[in-house]
């Protein structure tokens, strides 16, 4: 099988230069938006964890309704960031194999666009499902503090 790999002959220096620009903001992106999401992975693990910790050593039981509705949403933007990890890796393999087949950069972005929505879907709702769960989370610690 022949491959074909875009060359730079095909372009002109400002469209270069144009893309140069463009794959540059890309990578800081793309390197930002895994930072971010770390940084969110770590925020939900701590707080279940210290939830957890709480609970168990002030003998508070888990079925309270708030504690439970806060444990959930964790877990789920913990989840959530399992399912943003895979999409944006199967996201990078497919443009790879479109780049490897020769298409162009319009060509590759609009057959990864809906994969990319998907990306930032679940970046979305990692950040909803651990800022919910964080508030519930605060309410269950100043019910069984105060109350």
């Amino acid at each position: 099988m022949e491959e074909k790999f875009i060359s730079e002959n095909q372009y002109s220096s400002s469209e270069i230069e144009k893309n140069s620009l463009y794959f540059y903001w890309r990578e800081v992106q793309r390197a930002q938006l895994g930072i971010s999401a770390n940084v969110y992975l770590t925020f939900a693990t701590a707080i279940s964890g210290y939830l957890i910790n709480y609970m168990t050593n002030n003998k508070i039981q888990v079925s309270c309704c708030i504690s439970a509705c806060s444990l959930v949403f964790l877990i789920l933007s913990i989840f959530s960031f399992g399912l943003f990890t895979h999409n944006r890796l199967k996201d990078f393999r497919k443009t790879a194999k479109l780049y490897k087949q020769g298409k162009t950069i319009e060509q590759v972005a609009e057959l990864t666009e809906s994969i990319g929505d998907l990306t930032w879907n679940f970046y979305y709702a990692q950040i909803i499902f651990l800022t919910l769960g964080f508030i519930f989370s605060l309410i269950t610690i100043f019910n069984f503090i105060y109350l």
